[in-house]
């Protein structure tokens, strides 16, 4: 997943989801729990990795 992101950082959640194979609430968990985030517009936006304290 992360290495997906970091290929194309304004891929959407329903795209990520689809090549992953999981429900958009798993997606979301494990977008909440690997400190990833969505900086910026919801059309111009981003995911940005934040680093783990």
């Amino acid at each position: 997943m992360l290495e997906t992101i970091k290929q194309n950082p304004h891929i959407t959640k329903t795209a990520l989801s689809g090549i992953l194979g999981v429900s958009a609430s798993t997606l979301k968990r494990w977008l909440r729990s690997n400190d990833v985030v969505w900086v910026g517009s919801s059309k111009n936006g981003h995911w940005e990795i934040t680093p783990s304290e």
